[in-house]
């Protein structure tokens, strides 16, 4: 079989020998990982999003897309002449493909079995355009937020004393704040793959709201100062939430900047 693989996501857990050894037909041991503690664990899964999944001698085109779990235990077979011989067995695999879950099981000893399109979801999420969305969505719920931020902080009630040239100057200035938030978040979120393609107007985009976002998530932490929310639960919950924000949008732009860069 030809595959191309466009992401793959392999996590091992660690479980008790106990549990994982009934699993395992006469003949073969666990391949397992012993701990500081001396404790032996063993299992793995690997999720891979496949495309034009094919018979070698077949060309690309007569391939099909399709995401593909296994559920496998890491094991030993002793050989007759002495050797150990290291493995996987396969408990189990799950496709989003009807054809592939029926020849799968004919062929092979894989135990196909139907499931759910949702992991094609999960998998794209782990790509950066599938990044990209979230983020811009993010961004104009941020610029949103910017309708009600007044009162939470208590700007009418600071901004009480000052002229009314400061304040519709502040009010002002907060609405293009958010206007800008929210049409900066329309990029990533309606046109990722042209940010990706590497054209000279995308990657400059995306330098300028990584340099932007990077310059926001600095100031989270150089400007306001930590008496600001000591020892109040609402300023310390907004200010954890907003430095994974935007340490996580920082990021995702950083990485497509990168990409497109290469690209």
């Amino acid at each position: 079989m030809r595959t191309r693989f466009a992401h793959s996501l392999v996590l091992t857990y660690a479980l008790p020998p106990q549990v994982l050894q009934p699993l395992l037909p006469p003949g073969l041991t666990l391949d397992t990982y012993t701990d500081p503690a001396g404790a032996e664990h063993g299992f793995a899964a690997a999720l891979v999003d496949t495309r034009d999944l094919r018979p070698a001698f077949l060309p690309a085109g007569f391939g099909t897309d399709q995401v593909l779990t296994g559920y496998r235990i890491f094991t030993r077979f002793p050989t007759p002449q002495g050797r150990t011989m290291r493995g996987l067995k396969i408990l189990r695999s799950d496709t989003d493909s009807r054809v592939m879950a029926l020849g799968g099981n004919l062929l092979t000893r894989y135990h196909h079995r139907l499931a759910r399109k949702a992991p094609r979801m999960v998998t794209h999420l782990l790509t950066l355009e599938g990044q990209l969305r979230p983020v811009g969505a993010a961004l104009i719920a941020m610029g949103a937020f910017h309708i009600v931020l007044p009162r939470i902080i208590g700007w009418p009630a600071d901004l009480t004393a000052t002229s009314l040239l400061t304040r519709q100057v502040s009010y002002v200035h907060l609405f293009f704040i958010a206007l800008t938030c929210a049409l900066l978040g329309l990029l990533p979120l309606l046109l990722a793959p042209d940010l990706l393609a590497g054209s000279r107007l995308g990657t400059a985009l995306l330098a300028a709201q990584t340099l932007f976002r990077g310059a926001r998530r600095l100031f989270e932490f150089a400007v306001f100062p930590p008496r600001l929310r000591r020892g109040n639960r609402l300023r310390t919950a907004a200010h954890v939430a907003l430095s994974v924000l935007w340490t996580w949008v920082t990021a995702v732009f950083t990485c497509a900047l990168v990409t497109a860069l290469r690209g």
